[in-house]
């Protein structure tokens, strides 16, 4: 595979090309020696081939680091990002580009592939347990088609919406059941077909992005795929106060390792502060800030420690680096966290004044959904929860930040049921 051509330009194909590749020749050996396909009967070399040639692979472990800086590097872009999904969102408005229009903004709202984006079928939106949510089959997450629920903003309303008015005619005419059709014109009688995930981003989103002048920086042309709005999504939304599980959820991951992969840009900040978090006079909000906050005047394990140092002591007690603050729960000590990790009124969470931001930018979201939440209902209950979490979070953190040295800690006057409610 390291070795391997595209049959079309003739260059070397890409480490990810060659890795995806690989992993399916690796699978394909092993699993059919199993199931008696026409393989090699010996199939021991397999693996240690693969990890010598693959895994262990520094030129593929350096272009991946590369093309993983890139991806950062577009993502990082947050006035090119809300220029996209702005241009997205004027096309569907005025009734154009719907197809492409509507990828965007679903990518970007929900992280989804465009595998599984161009491939939903009897889709729906539909009010569920107070909230609005999208509804529809897919049959690339699992073996089986499987009925999928996401939450709905008003952006992934419009655009569904939209998408299914105007490809309504293409399904009666075709019977087929999918959200985007489109004619495929390199076919005689240009049939009504699935739009083909595999040339997306080269015949649809790219010249989208030049048709309304999308650039970097830089000048040149922007050139996103379709997973640079899924990585975008995840990364926002992590930015933006959600759980790494709420994020994982949305993702469709199988694991959580699958989704740290997406908070490098928070990360090496978070680390460089690490140990100012940790330190006599740190201003700190949580059940546990008090304690701590004693704890550290007597013994301080991070003091005169250098970064790296830090990290090491961090990552061996178990500390998570969230979005909006810190995670102490331990797996070893039985203490599942409370809820879905939002983490709010759970025992093991921390926040500091370098989350603030956060928090104010989530209580001011928060709000916004509250204005429009069906009255007395179970997702008004739970919103005016998180609602007084974050202002007691806030006022906390100010008022400890203004009056420096001096405790003012409290559990933020949230009743057990409240949280209950909340979870």
């Amino acid at each position: 595979m390291p070795e391997a051509k595209s049959e079309t330009s003739g260059q070397l194909i890409s480490s990810v090309s060659i890795k995806k590749s690989a992993l399916a020749l690796k699978e394909i050996l092993l699993k059919g020696n199993i199931k008696g396909w026409d393989v090699p009967k010996d199939v021991r070399f397999v693996q240690g081939m693969y990890n010598e040639l693959i895994i262990n692979n520094k030129a593929l472990k350096k272009d991946a680091k590369q093309a993983e800086q890139v991806n950062i590097d577009k993502i990082s872009d947050e006035q090119l990002i809300d220029q996209i999904l702005r241009k997205a969102v004027s096309d569907l408005d005025m009734d154009e580009n719907i197809l492409v229009a509507a990828s965007v903004v679903v990518g970007l709202q929900l992280g989804l592939r465009i595998s599984e984006i161009i491939t939903m079928y009897n889709a729906s939106i539909e009010p569920i347990g107070g909230e609005t949510k999208l509804v529809y089959n897919t049959g690339k997450l699992q073996a089986e088609p499987t009925r999928v629920y996401k939450p709905a903003n008003a952006l992934v309303v419009q655009a569904i919406t939209k998408v299914e008015k105007y490809t309504d005619p293409l399904r009666k005419e075709s019977g087929l059941p999918y959200l985007f059709l489109n004619r495929i014109r390199n076919v005689k009688g240009y049939p009504v077909g699935i739009v083909s995930h595999a040339n997306w981003s080269k015949n649809f989103l790219r010249p989208w992005l030049q048709k309304h002048n999308l650039r970097y920086k830089n000048g040149d042309i922007a050139d996103f795929s379709s997973h640079t709005f899924r990585h975008a999504c995840a990364t926002y939304a992590l930015k933006g106060g959600a759980s790494l599980e709420t994020i994982r959820e949305l993702l469709n991951h199988k694991s959580i390792r699958g989704t740290q992969h997406y908070t490098h840009l928070l990360q090496e900040d978070v680390r460089n502060k690490f140990a100012k978090v940790f330190n006599e006079g740190a201003v700190l909000v949580g059940k546990q800030a008090l304690q701590i906050k004693e704890k550290l005047k007597v013994n301080n394990p991070f003091k005169g420690k250098t970064i790296e140092q830090v990290d090491k002591l961090r990552k061996a007690h178990k500390i998570q680096i969230l979005s909006h603050g810190l995670c102490l729960h331990h797996p070893m000590r039985n203490e599942p966290c409370e809820g879905d990790g939002v983490c709010l009124g759970c025992r093991n969470f921390l926040t500091t004044p370098d989350f603030l931001e956060v928090h104010k930018g989530r209580l001011k979201k928060i709000r916004s959904e509250l204005a429009s939440a069906p009255a007395g209902g179970p997702y008004e209950n739970k919103l005016k929860t998180i609602e007084k979490y974050l202002v007691g979070i806030i006022d906390e953190l100010e008022t400890q930040v203004n009056y420096s040295g001096i405790d003012n800690h409290s559990d933020y006057n949230i009743t057990p049921s409240e949280w209950e409610g909340m979870a």
